[in-house]
């Protein structure tokens, strides 16, 4: 792929100018600079088979400029991971692809159409006409002459539509959700103190697998919370999660959780937590997480990393090719042992459960040193407040506080 790299800095698609003339102009008066956030990507429909199942189209990501080349499996992941670091992905190019036969959708004139519909599609939001006239096209006799000539077969039009929803999602991820998340005016760019929340979600990211698989949550989901969240609501994520259960998955609900994060020893903040926890009539639990020892000490070096990485997108370009790109996995492991185990711990709380031996080890943390203590269990006029000390080696490493209403 480093030939097409080269290629896309020297000339960019048609698909990605559109896209990137819009999404400039989307945010021209904010002053801010962009340019290091977007993330190009090339889009795969790939025809895949699986031992006895009929084959079927499926998509793939690789990215050509903003991060290292690889073959990202999971969209819904790599999305995700961009909500986390406000990239705005841009799509490159549009491939077909059926063994080693491949078809560049932005080559053939038939296929302009999708080229023209983004600025319907992208910046109108008129989503139900590309889906329209994809419906229509598919049914031409040309398009289907050009996968037979190609040797490459002609994806339904379910699979089609995939590849359209992949698209709105990437649209949602660069148009749509900045401007709710990140304030009318991006504040979140600006502001320094994202950057230990930001490592944090990408903790959760590279292990909720783990907390799902060892101890027992049926999924668990953490989101950046909104700019008006964080600044009015005392709120840096939202934790949604389902336990396992015997009742039916049709009945559970997911439970929704606010949580603040804080590396910060300032007793103060907490009493801000608990006083707008009262205040709110529709909250009925808050979780309030403090991170301590080395990862507070090394917090503004860590954060001086996070913005050299932001900013400079050949150093994101030159890491080292692997599952995904994770910021985390440009530092060295030491330095995340708390906001890991503290990660854990919580889950382990919000199940009652202080058996840290379940998880066992995992990288170089060996939980079998970790310990969780209730500290004290109190009331402050209406809420119960339960706090759990975490200590790793006998080292202190952090705290999670549960704030939950009297009914």
């Amino acid at each position: 792929m480093e030939k097409i790299k080269q290629s896309y800095r020297l000339n960019k698609s048609k698909i990605h100018k559109t896209i990137e003339y819009y999404l400039k102009r989307h945010y021209w008066n904010l002053n801010i600079d962009i340019s290091s956030r977007i993330v190009s990507v090339d889009i795969f429909l790939q025809l895949v088979q699986e031992h006895d199942k009929r084959p079927e189209y499926r998509i793939f990501l690789q990215p050509v400029s903003g991060l290292p080349d690889i073959k990202i499996k999971n969209p819904a992941s790599f999305l995700a991971f961009c909500n986390i670091h406000y990239f705005f992905p841009v799509v490159n190019n549009l491939y077909i692809k059926c063994g080693n036969n491949i078809i560049s959708l932005q080559d053939y004139n038939e296929f302009l159409f999708l080229v023209r519909l983004l600025n319907l599609f992208f910046v109108k939001g008129f989503d139900y006409v590309s889906y329209d006239v994809i419906r229509h096209y598919l049914k031409k006799p040309t398009i289907k002459k050009i996968f037979e000539e190609n040797e490459i077969l002609l994806p339904s039009q379910a699979e089609f539509f995939y590849l359209l929803k992949n698209l709105e999602d990437i649209k949602k991820s660069s148009f749509d959700i900045p401007k709710n998340v990140l304030h009318k005016n991006l504040w979140k760019l600006k502001n320094t103190w994202t950057y230990r929340e930001n490592i944090f979600l990408e903790i959760y990211m590279k292990y909720e697998n783990k907390v799902r698989e060892k101890l027992g949550f049926e999924s668990t989901y953490l989101n950046p919370a909104s700019y008006k969240s964080d600044a009015n609501e005392k709120t840096d994520f939202i934790l949604a999660y389902l336990k396992n259960t015997k009742k039916s998955l049709k009945t559970s609900k997911l439970t929704q959780l606010p949580i603040q994060f804080t590396t910060s020893s300032n007793w103060q903040k907490l009493e801000w937590v608990k006083k707008y926890f009262l205040n709110n009539k529709f909250l009925r639990e808050f979780i309030y997480i403090q991170v301590d020892w080395n990862f507070r000490k090394n917090i503004l070096n860590l954060e001086k990393k996070y913005l050299n990485w932001i900013t400079d997108k050949s150093l994101r370009e030159r890491q080292v090719p692997d599952t995904f790109p994770f910021f985390i996995k440009t530092i060295d492991s030491q330095y995340l042992i708390e906001p890991i185990i503290i990660y854990f711990c919580m889950h382990l709380i919000l199940k009652n459960d202080k058996n840290v031996s379940q998880i066992w080890k995992l990288d170089n943390i060996d939980f079998s040193k970790v310990e969780i203590k209730e500290n004290f269990r109190n009331f402050w006029e209406k809420t119960q407040k339960q706090e759990w000390k975490i200590f790793y080696n006998w080292n202190y490493v952090g705290m999670v506080i549960k704030l939950k209403k009297k009914r």
